[in-house]
């Protein structure tokens, strides 16, 4: 952006899905520019997925197996980034009856409620 230089962020990943039983129930993970790591949100050792951007952008090859130092890299910055293994929104203050009234208004535009 402009040839101006950031320092790079990993991602934090989490996802759940409205589903009878899946492999991918409940997901963390994090994404970096090189790896893009995600397993399952309570057990560690189920469902691990490691993929090498550079060399493997469209995710075809799942390198768990041959790369548990990297996958122990990715799982310190994840507990840095999410200790409780789930990422929680902070309130940040109430809304007042006026925004909550035109939130729902348009809720009930878009068919949610």
């Amino acid at each position: 952006m402009q040839g101006k230089h950031f320092d790079e962020l990993p991602v934090y990943v989490e996802s759940a899905i409205n589903a009878v039983k899946s492999l991918t129930d409940n997901t963390i993970g994090i994404r970096t520019s090189e790896f893009k790591y995600f397993r399952d949100k309570n057990d560690a050792t189920k469902n691990v997925h490691l993929y090498d951007l550079e060399n493997d952008p469209l995710e075809l090859s799942n390198i768990r197996e041959q790369n548990p130092d990297v996958i122990e890299n990715l799982e310190q910055e994840l507990s840095q980034i999410s200790p409780t293994g789930s990422f929680v929104f902070k309130k940040t203050h109430e809304l007042s009856d006026e925004e909550n009234k035109h939130i729902e208004k348009e809720l009930k535009k878009l068919g949610y409620i």
